[in-house]
């Protein structure tokens, strides 16, 4: 029953190796979802609680316009890199046998949704907190 978990046998020239790449798919997903429900469903709000409002309105429309900006470039590169990555970057004698790899797509998105925590995580002390 549990046929999502189980090793793939790749026949190379020597021997059969076993890849447990399905575990990195879902650990792939999972940072996926983590970081497509907490962190940018609320990074706008965060953003403009840090702005003293009048004084620092010219600072929250510069806020705004780079955020928007920087989050439709992601959305522009993230229609463009995964087909690349997935048809050249061949990671596994598998991949390079039916000459795509759906993997390493997964391991792009979750890397750089990894990276996008790290850099909020290393401002955290700089931010201003509001008691609810």
């Amino acid at each position: 029953m549990n046929f999502f978990l189980h090793a793939t046998p790749i026949k190379t020239d020597k021997f059969i190796k076993y890849f447990y790449f399905s575990e990195i798919i879902y650990i792939a997903l999972l940072s996926i979802a983590i970081g497509n429900g907490c962190l940018r469903a609320c990074i706008t709000a965060l953003g403009a609680h840090q702005f003293q409002l009048p004084q620092q309105k010219s600072s929250l429309d510069r806020y705004f316009s780079a955020y928007y900006f920087f989050y439709y470039a992601g959305i522009l590169m993230g229609k463009i890199f995964p087909s690349y990555v997935r048809s050249h970057v061949l990671l596994t004698p598998y991949c390079q046998q039916i000459g795509q790899c759906y993997t390493s797509v997964f391991i792009l998105i979750a890397s750089t949704i990894v990276l996008s925590w790290i850099i909020f995580l290393c401002g955290w002390s700089f931010y201003k907190r509001e008691t609810p």
